[in-house]
């Protein structure tokens, strides 16, 4: 697969952590810094809908690698 504009094989790297190892690394995570507002934390329910995205996606990918002939 390359990207048209460029002529450059077009990569994705992702990684395919179960759900609840995020889960379980995004509860351990501490509280602000100091002098922070925010939490280092998301809700829970990010983590799961980013997670459904990205296998979402990686579906999608394979799909189009095994379409194209290009898996490497």
């Amino acid at each position: 697969m390359t990207t048209a504009a460029h002529q450059v094989p077009a990569t994705a790297v992702v990684f395919t952590t179960p759900l609840q190892v995020c889960l379980d690394r995004q509860e351990a995570r501490p509280g602000p810094a100091p002098g922070r507002r925010w939490r280092r934390t998301v809700p829970a329910v990010a983590v799961a809908d980013q997670h459904a995205l990205t296998q979402s996606a990686l579906d999608t990918m394979t799909a189009q690698v095994h379409a194209n002939g290009d898996e490497r």
